[in-house]
């Protein structure tokens, strides 16, 4: 072996440690559109000292990984799940791609193999606190908005105008945007809004449209979030 040789060894492990992704976060599978089933959630962690977990979870049970590996653009893992019978065995693996997410499965049960394909996406973290300032020029305070989840993966929010906090209803999160409904007492009678934040890579959008005695109106803000949920925990 020559020394070029020897020295471009370690500059390709060096390359490839510098340019493998981190697949770590949470992937989202649904069932094929107009089949049966339920949601099925997977999250993929990496510790301090570059370990990988997995679990897996659907309804309300949520089942640890093993032989869980991870490569550049897919990581696979092992789950066993008790059924009536006999336990079954499932070799699970999750392809990225750019902009799709597949989940396949290999199940095993007695001998008797099926196997299943899933699209999906990677979920992202958008709870936290976001700060809408009226429009340049125009009166108001800024409106402040905060989405977080229990430990029960329900979602809530918040409203806050000027020192007035309102608690959101009907709260929905989807991928890269939220929406949720407020109700207020005004002179003229109840005012119920309907907000949605679309959360972009450089910008977060808000969308009001408010109605009261029968007569709407709506408004477009511009903001950013200023404070996530990691941010929070530190």
């Amino acid at each position: 072996m020559t020394k070029s040789t020897l020295l471009l060894v370690p500059l390709v492990l060096i390359a490839s440690i510098t340019f493998a992704k981190d697949l770590s976060g949470t992937y989202e599978f649904r069932p094929p559109e107009g089949s049966p089933g339920v949601t099925t959630t997977v999250q993929l962690a990496r510790d301090d000292e570059g370990n990988y977990s997995a679990q897996l979870s659907f309804i309300d049970e949520t089942i640890k990984a093993t032989n869980v590996i991870v490569n550049e653009d897919k990581f696979s893992f092992d789950i066993e799940i008790e059924t009536p019978i006999g336990n079954m065995h499932q070799a699970m693996k999750v392809q990225v791609a750019e902009g799709e997410v597949t989940l396949s499965i290999l199940s095993d049960i007695d001998g008797q193999s099926e196997s299943i394909s899933l699209k999906g996406a990677l979920v992202k973290n958008i709870e936290g606190t976001y700060e809408f300032p009226p429009p340049d020029g125009a009166p108001g305070d800024s409106t402040t908005i905060q989405l977080t989840k229990d430990d029960g993966d329900k979602f809530s929010a918040t409203v806050t105008i000027d020192d007035e906090t309102i608690k959101a209803t009907n709260v929905i999160v989807k991928d890269e945007e939220f929406s949720f409904d407020t109700e207020v007492k005004t002179q003229i009678g109840d005012m119920t809004q309907a907000w949605k934040v679309q959360v972009a890579e450089d910008e977060v959008s808000l969308s009001v449209l408010a109605d009261v005695g029968g007569q709407s109106n709506s408004v477009t803000l511009m903001g950013k979030r200023v404070e996530t949920l990691n941010d929070k925990d530190n």
